[in-house]
């Protein structure tokens, strides 16, 4: 993908647009499919270039970059977007839209070996949503790609996973499907007998866990890659930190033979530390939990990346994930132990 891209160009493009001086451009990577994301030095700064997901329009990830760039006025932790010489967000080049992030030193809370960190990703988590309620309100009909692309959570977002689940599942391999069929149907069930109505709404990051915190020398922790910022509901960051955490090995990015409820009890109790549950929120929190396993599965597997093809091999390691998960959440003791969890005084 990247043979014919042209770098020197890229960097005078640069150059003219921000009118810094690029020295070179390093650590070049391609993530979903085909986008650029790469190290950028200049003569007295680096930073982070990072391309449009293709899941965005153009005005779509400029909104989600201006809402971004607020949070540090109401005390949120951010890399700095450069604004060009015409204080724009982000610019054009080869017919593709990139933005450039101040570079951040530190270390992503991905690989977490000490509890603590865990606690800290819970409280940074709540903070962005304090944050949140000081920022203007959104819209839950945007961006468009919301329901199949994000971790948006609504009937037609559901039977969208369950669409993707089974394209994806080997069937012929595996006599799963009843198991699939009746768990879709509980879950939609489950999503109908919720009065969504008294659910508190907020700004969400939309991939918050560990490998999207920094933190410093100074252990002060910051948020990056807002790409899948959304107006939606709140507890959604908060369950997918814990489903990132607490359900997959992420040294191996393979799903963990248990649920670990200590990562998620600190990440909660982090969380409490500065937010508290709705009684909504808490009696939800379990069928929120179990749709979004099921979009990281989806994720991890990068299966609603239009650009990537699936080969029968990452089909079959996503169907032994899919049956693994299943078996995990039949356990009778999952949802008294997720109960004791948000329950519990913070």
């Amino acid at each position: 993908m990247l043979q014919n891209f042209k770098f020197d160009e890229l960097i005078e493009c640069i150059n003219n647009t921000y009118n810094i001086s690029v020295l070179n451009i390093e650590e070049i990577n391609m993530n979903w499919g085909s986008r650029l994301c790469c190290k950028v030095k200049s003569h007295e700064e680096r930073f982070f270039l990072k391309e449009k997901p293709f899941y965005l329009d153009k005005k779509e990830f400029e909104h989600a970059l201006e809402i971004y760039s607020i949070f540090e006025t109401k005390g949120v932790k951010i890399a700095n977007i450069k604004r060009t010489m015409k204080h724009k967000l982000t610019f054009n080049f080869s017919n593709r839209i990139f933005c450039l992030i101040k570079w951040l030193d530190g270390d992503k809370l991905w690989y977490i070996k000490e509890s603590n960190n865990y606690f800290e990703l819970g409280e940074t988590c709540a903070c962005l949503a304090c944050a949140s309620m000081e920022l203007p309100k959104g819209e839950v009909t945007i961006p468009l790609c919301r329901e199949e692309q994000l971790l948006d959570i609504t009937e037609n977002s559901i039977n969208m996973l369950f669409e993707v689940l089974k394209k994806n599942f080997c069937a012929e391999r595996y006599s799963f499907n009843k198991k699939i069929v009746e768990f879709e149907r509980k879950l939609i069930k489950q999503y109908n007998s919720i009065n969504w109505d008294k659910f508190e709404y907020s700004w969400l990051h939309g991939d918050f866990h560990g490998n999207n915190v920094i933190k410093n020398k100074g252990n002060q922790l910051y948020i990056i890659d807002y790409d899948d910022l959304f107006w939606g509901y709140r507890l959604i960051d908060l369950v997918w930190c814990c489903v990132i955490h607490s359900v997959w090995i992420l040294e191996k990015l393979k799903i963990r033979n248990s649920i670990d409820y200590s990562i998620m009890k600190n990440i909660v109790k982090g969380y409490k530390k500065r937010i508290k549950l709705s009684e909504a929120e808490k009696a939800s929190f379990d069928f929120v939990f179990r749709v979004l396993i099921l979009r990281s599965l989806i994720e991890m597997f990068s299966l609603t990346d239009e650009t990537v093809k699936v080969s029968e091999n990452v089909k079959n390691d996503f169907s032994k994930s899919v049956i693994k998960i299943l078996n995990i959440l039949e356990n009778y003791e999952h949802k008294k132990i997720i109960k004791e969890i948000i329950e519990k005084e913070g």
